[in-house]
């Protein structure tokens, strides 16, 4: 049995549903800030007195890219409910860039805010005669700031929550294939052979038996054409054996038999 490597959402939840979270959280929270975004922007042109061009122009910008965002995390939930492999790597690195993004324009817009003329002027004690426009302002700017601050803190933890999940589908997909059989390399076996195979020649052949017209050494002539008498091979001489015989004398000896002569035993008589 293979055990899969656990991977929590603090430190409780499977990681599966703590993207799932995260990105409901990051719609909602990107939804706000664009729609904010869009509202203020709007405010600055639609009332009487002159709009300040650099606050309208933040706040549009903050408002795309956190509506861009938004649209990212209904794909982010999309991509949790298919469990693809390959639209949860897609996800994760446009996440990557939306949190890159997201960062810029929230940073570009709170110093923009921060740095307006109305901001600056409450701070200097310049505007006495409407102290309800520095309250109003400054309401505004720190819910911005603290939406801002709660949006990237929630990219920031998917983009490590992400590549866990993103991981753990890899691990499951692998250990769902079946086993596929491995290629074998079969080495070829030599063969015994059973019968004469003429080879090629070399130019060093000093042996007769190696030239392949020399079968077992015997030269053979090329065959006579037909209805021709047959050459007459003449018979090798075979060596006659010379021998010579020395006459020498022979003197026969006669042989004398001499008779066998037997003495009889007396018998001996002791006193």
């Amino acid at each position: 049995m293979v055990f899969i490597r656990s991977r929590n959402f603090l430190c409780c939840l499977p990681v599966r549903y703590g993207v799932f979270i995260l990105t409901v959280l990051s719609i909602l929270g990107g939804g706000t800030l664009a729609g904010f975004g869009y509202l203020i922007a709007i405010s600055q042109t639609g009332g009487g007195a002159p709009p300040d061009k650099a606050v309208e122009a933040a706040f549009y910008i903050q408002a795309v890219v956190f509506t861009a965002f938004t649209f990212v995390s209904v794909f982010g939930i999309i991509v949790v409910i298919l469990r693809s492999k390959r639209l949860i790597r897609l996800y994760c690195q446009i996440l990557y860039g939306m949190v890159i993004a997201a960062v810029g324009s929230g940073i570009y817009s709170i110093v923009v805010v921060f740095y307006a003329d109305s901001n600056v002027g409450c701070l200097t004690n310049i505007i006495d005669d409407n102290p309800d426009d520095c309250k109003e302002s400054a309401i505004i700017g720190g819910v911005n700031v603290g939406a801002i601050l709660f949006v990237w803190a929630l990219a920031s933890y998917a983009c490590v929550i992400v590549p866990n999940y993103a991981e753990e589908i890899a691990v499951k997909e692998y250990l769902d294939k079946p086993p596929t059989k491995k290629p074998t390399i079969s080495l070829p076996t030599p063969q015994m052979s059973t019968t004469y195979n003429s080879f090629t020649p070399t130019l060093r052949a000093e042996y007769g038996f190696t030239d392949p017209r020399q079968s077992f050494g015997v030269q053979r002539s090329p065959l006579p054409p037909p209805n021709s008498p047959l050459p007459r091979t003449p018979h090798p001489r075979t060596p006659t054996l010379r021998m010579s015989i020395s006459h020498t004398a022979v003197t026969h000896t006669p042989i004398v038999h001499t008779p066998t002569i037997r003495t009889p035993r007396t018998a001996t008589h002791f006193a």
